[in-house]
């Protein structure tokens, strides 16, 4: 599916089912850096909880998080703005938030593409498949090499196109990155 937006001096094209995005103004040099009418893609945090308790992380996310409900989220999402494509969602375990395959269905279902960012641990076959089914891109967290690494490897062998290695670069993670 494509969709398209056209109005004067802003125009893109997306292809849902690749992620190929494109967008111009009325010439090159009037080509916008960014909407004028709102997000294109945005950035949701859908749990803070986390088992890994990183010292350097800078969402404070741990144990004792919070969760988006897919209520929440419904609420949320109607507010958007028309011309979104794609959410990016924010995760510590990958299990912490019992809605997540909900929403990410929610998304799909309204023709917005999820991508998610998560740690790597606590991983099953079923939990890659659903990453595959349901969105655009996966960045795995550098944490534990091994763990990003098998998640990078699980996620392509199964055929999702975008896999990203997220590292935070901060004073104690320094040496490893």
């Amino acid at each position: 599916m494509i969709r398209t937006v056209t109005n004067p001096g802003y125009n893109y094209v997306f292809d849902y089912r690749t992620g190929y995005f494109a967008r111009w103004g009325n010439t090159y040099a009037e080509d916008p850096q960014y909407s004028p009418v709102g997000p294109e893609i945005l950035d949701i945090e859908l749990s803070t909880i986390c088992s890994n308790g990183c010292s350097f992380c800078y969402k404070d996310n741990n144990f004792h998080g919070k969760n988006m409900s897919l209520n929440t989220f419904k609420i949320l999402f109607s507010k958007f703005p028309k011309n979104l494509t794609q959410i990016a969602f924010g995760i510590g375990d990958i299990d912490a938030n019992p809605d997540l395959w909900k929403i990410m269905e929610h998304c799909r279902e309204h023709k917005i593409v999820p991508n998610i960012t998560i740690n790597g641990a606590k991983m099953t076959s079923e939990l890659y498949d659903n990453l595959v089914k349901y969105c655009g891109a996966v960045a795995a967290s550098a944490y534990g090499l091994d763990t990003c690494y098998d998640a990078v490897q699980e996620l392509t062998k199964r055929g999702l196109r975008q896999v990203n290695i997220h590292c935070l670069l901060s004073e104690e993670t320094l040496a490893k990155c």
